[in-house]
Order: structure tokens, then C-alpha cells, then sequence
């Protein structure tokens, strides 16, 4: 499966293109974000560019239930 999201950034604000994307969790238990992790490139992405490297979320409740069970 996957999901394509869309993110609206601030103006000024700029990634190289070799960034990556990652779903992170705030806290124990909190909520879900989206972080991006600067690359080296001296290339930024534009706008409508595509994150190619990304990497899916930790669910925090699986890895606890396996310890448990």
C-alpha cells in the first residue's frame, strides 16, 4: 500500500532534493507526524517536486505487543 501526501510549506523554507521522508511519532504514544531529514545535494526541490526517499512509520503497539506475546 501506499499514500501519497501533499505538504504546504512556508515560503523561504528549502530542502535539498536528496531529502528524505519519514512518519514519526510525538512521544510515547502520541501523534503521527511527517519529519524530513536534509540531504547534501545543493539542489533544492521545487515546488510539485517528489520526495523519492521515505521511509514508513514505527507502530509502536505492534513492536510492544510482540515483546509481550
Amino acid at each position: 500500500y501506499q499514500a501519497k501526501v501533499v505538504l504546504e510549506m512556508q515560503r523561504g523554507v528549502r530542502f535539498p532534493n536528496d531529502s528524505s521522508a519519514s512518519i514519526l511519532t510525538a512521544g510515547l504514544l502520541g501523534e503521527k507526524y511527517i519529519g524530513i531529514t536534509p540531504g547534501a545535494e545543493i539542489v533544492f526541490f521545487k515546488e510539485n517536486d517528489d520526495i523519492q526517499m521515505t521511509q514508513s512509520a514505527v507502530i509502536l503497539e505492534n513492536i510492544i505487543s510482540q515483546f509481550l506475546f
